[in-house]
């Protein structure tokens, strides 16, 4: 993740959904690099069954392009502070091990891989925490569900 390029600016919107209640929008995402060219956009698909999966959908299309969110963008993300509530912290107490299982497939993260992850290498936990885009005190609280 290191050789990959941060993006210039990232946009996450929401289409109002139904009466603006959480859990009947559809998200769309987009990265733009530093000559504000559009690098990726993705839009929330309908299967998704909730927006974290579509988060790490949107971190591996930005990683297949060569780019990366910014430190600054997975804080904002995941700690809500823009409250766009496309991902909340409070919800994170509900997350299960199938939860994690279904993101983790994304990246290619067999459940075994998953089931072990907190005896990898520094190395190893640092990829799994930069190509699902979470931080560590995230991963932390998701290692203590497995």
């Amino acid at each position: 993740m290191n050789n990959l390029i941060p993006i210039s600016k990232l946009i996450y919107e929401h289409d109002g959904g139904y009466f603006n209640i959480i859990g009947t929008r559809k998200w769309y995402l987009e990265a733009y690099d530093n000559q504000n060219k559009l690098i990726c956009k993705l839009n929330q698909d309908n299967n998704d069954n909730h927006n974290y999966i579509t988060y790490v959908k949107f971190i591996k299309l930005l990683r297949n392009s060569g780019y990366k969110l910014r430190e600054s963008d997975i804080i904002e993300i995941t700690e809500n502070t823009m409250k766009k509530n496309f991902l909340l912290e409070y919800f994170l107490k509900y997350v299960q091990k199938s939860h994690i299982y279904e993101i983790g497939e994304i990246n290619n993260y067999s459940k075994s891989y998953i089931n072990n992850i907190k005896y990898e290498s520094d190395e190893k936990k640092n990829e799994f925490i930069q190509f699902n885009g979470l931080q560590k005190k995230h991963f932390d609280l998701f290692i203590d569900k497995l």
